[in-house]
């Protein structure tokens, strides 16, 4: 049974000039998990809102096309009709999220279904345990971190039970354990529901893991469709569109190019660690003592955080304790020093404390005890105004920082405030708008964006304000893989130059692929602080924190006992101590 039946579809919204959508023909079988990919731009979510009738009913527009849903046209349904059978988590989690607590908020959808007191309360506590938020369903959902929230908006989703599921991003922010928890719920789902799934996301490991079939959006036009191994195997398209492709998968296609892998490219990680132990298993151990060396090794990083330099300390944190007005302890003795230059991950799981910490960096929050001194200024003897000339802080949702009418204005606001002189604001804004690639947005309203965009809006304007320290609260979210290259390619830049930059992230290639320390984070304390391959070194303490190390960490750890931190490193790392085995051809 067709649940969902697209014929011809086009759409451009009233301010418009080109078509979003082109010539859509996509159907979805009933039980059916569908993931949409594509760079940031190519009319994703905008697909997705013709699904459950948000267009064109509230965001009106040129359609022209026939949608589909379990049989009836949306183009003659009430939206309040169709939300009964389909369910939506939005990108941006606070715009659907309005109860006064988190049970509330999980209850509201049930209570206008007319669902039962018993089985409401069954669906209410399985659907906030599967996303470990049990523990707070009295709990405010303004008072909880980004990913917290996040999960808040998965929860009311699932426990609708309803025909078809719609999720855009829904795990941006969530931890690697969590999100692993979430794909495997739906997975669970379908199972016992027959229900659709619709997805969009830019993280590709996990739907690569669970999808059935991948759809490839370019310019509003569906480019591929097709199951996750034959969806990877379109390496040139997929990489001209923006698409992160999964460590593992690289990793197969660099050996199937020497003609040691199979065809079939894998997708499941237990797949890619059993061909490889295949691979390698006629390769004498002592090849591989090169490679076993590398954990120990410290010879690339650049921060020793052994070392206690407290000449080149430019942030001192002591002591530092934090409660928030309801009580809650964010955090619980943190002692911290970060010196002039340094790349810092910071990282743990959500509501670990990450992004209170991080706002006391700039004094967006004070210590309820304890000291932050950045280079040498007490926090809470000065403003935020006075600290924004030496950190400049993006925050996590760009919503929270964007307010002006353009994004020129948005750019320039910062350093008018900060008295720069019309030619330096020029050059700023020249350069902020060039490094994020904004130039073609200039004098566009910031409203009208994808928040793709308007994150990378916000960290334009940090930029131009050319702080001393840049602090990036999940930088990527909701960027395309080719635009957080850009954007971490940029934050290289600045760092060679000698700029300290704190990097808040869930994303753990990211991490291991940029910072040279890490800091972990766990129930409002510092769990681990160590260079970044020594903290992915220890896969059993990061479990604690619900981290997971980079899929090809995972592969080399359990192949080699090495810890690498890319599949470039890996790859190379094999060629200079088994050329042989890298040369030959089946």
């Amino acid at each position: 049974m067709k649940t969902v039946e697209i014929e011809n579809l086009w759409f451009k919204y009233t301010s418009s000039k080109d078509w979003i959508l082109k010539s859509i023909n996509l159907s979805i079988e009933a039980g059916e998990f569908v993931a949409i990919t594509g760079a940031t731009g190519a009319g994703k979510s905008t697909l997705c809102f013709t699904l459950n009738g948000i267009i064109p009913h509230n965001l009106t527009g040129d359609f022209r096309g026939i949608v589909k849903v379990l049989g009836v046209d949306t183009l003659s349904t009430k939206v309040s009709d169709l939300a009964k059978q389909i369910g939506m988590t939005f990108q941006d989690p606070e715009s659907q999220l309005f109860g006064l607590t988190v049970e509330e908020e999980v209850a509201f959808g049930l209570e206008n279904f007319g669902i039962a007191p018993d089985e409401m309360e069954k669906r209410i506590t399985w659907a906030l345990d599967v996303v470990r938020m049990l523990d707070l369903r009295e709990k405010s959902p303004y008072e909880l971190s980004g990913g917290q929230k996040q999960r808040v908006a998965i929860a009311s989703s699932l426990a609708l039970h309803p025909k078809i599921l719609v999720m855009d991003e829904p795990t941006s922010e969530l931890d690697p354990i969590g999100k692993s928890e979430v794909f495997s719920v739906i997975e669970r789902l379908q199972d016992e529901f027959d229900m659709s799934i619709v997805l969009i996301e830019h993280e590709t490991e996990e739907i690569a893991k669970f999808a059935d079939r991948m759809i490839l959006m370019r310019d509003g036009t569906i480019a591929i469709d097709a199951p996750p191994a034959e969806y990877f195997d379109q390496l040139p398209i997929l990489e001209s569109c923006g698409i992160k492709i999964p460590q593992i998968i690289e990793f197969a296609h660099v050996l199937r190019a020497r003609g040691l892998w199979p065809d079939s490219i894998p997708t499941v990680f237990s797949d890619a660690l059993n061909q490889s132990r295949a691979i390698f298993s006629s390769v004498p151990r002592s090849n591989f003592s090169f490679l076993e060396k590398v954990s120990s090794s410290s010879s690339d990083i650049r921060n020793d955080t052994s070392q206690d330099n407290t000449n080149d300390a430019l942030i001192e944190v002591r002591n530092l304790v934090h409660r928030y007005p309801d009580g809650t302890l964010a955090l619980n003795g943190i002692n911290l020093t970060i010196r002039r230059g340094e790349y810092v991950g910071i990282i743990g799981q959500n509501g670990s404390g990450k992004t209170t910490l991080a706002k006391h960096l700039n004094g967006l929050l004070k210590p309820t005890t304890g000291t932050v001194m950045v280079d040498g200024i007490n926090t809470t003897k000065c403003t935020v105004a006075e600290l924004s000339r030496k950190v400049g802080y993006a925050f996590q949702n760009p919503d929270h920082q964007i307010f002006l009418d353009t994004v020129e204005n948005e750019i320039l606001y910062g350093p008018r405030n900060l008295g720069f002189s019309e030619d330096r604001m020029r050059d700023v804004l020249d350069n902020s708008l060039r490094l994020l690639k904004l130039e073609h947005l200039k004098t566009e309203h910031p409203l009208f964006m994808s928040r793709g965009e308007r994150k990378a809006i916000s960290v334009a304007s940090v930029l131009a304000m050319d702080p001393e320290v840049v602090i990036l609260d999940e930088p990527t979210t909701g960027q395309d893989w080719k635009n957080s290259l850009n954007i971490l390619d940029v934050l290289d830049e600045l760092n060679r130059r000698g700029k300290t930059v704190i990097l808040v992230t869930h994303d753990m290639r990211l991490v291991a692929e940029n910072t040279k320390r890490t800091i972990v984070m766990r129930q409002g304390r510092v769990l681990l602080d160590l260079p970044t391959r020594a903290a992915f070194s220890k896969p059993e303490i990061l479990e604690t924190s619900f981290i997971k190390p980079p899929q090809i960490t995972q592969l080399a750890q359990n192949l080699f006992s090495a810890t690498v931190l890319s599949t470039q490193e890996l790859c190379d790392r094999l060629m200079q101590s088994n050329k042989v085995v890298f040369n030959q051809k089946n």
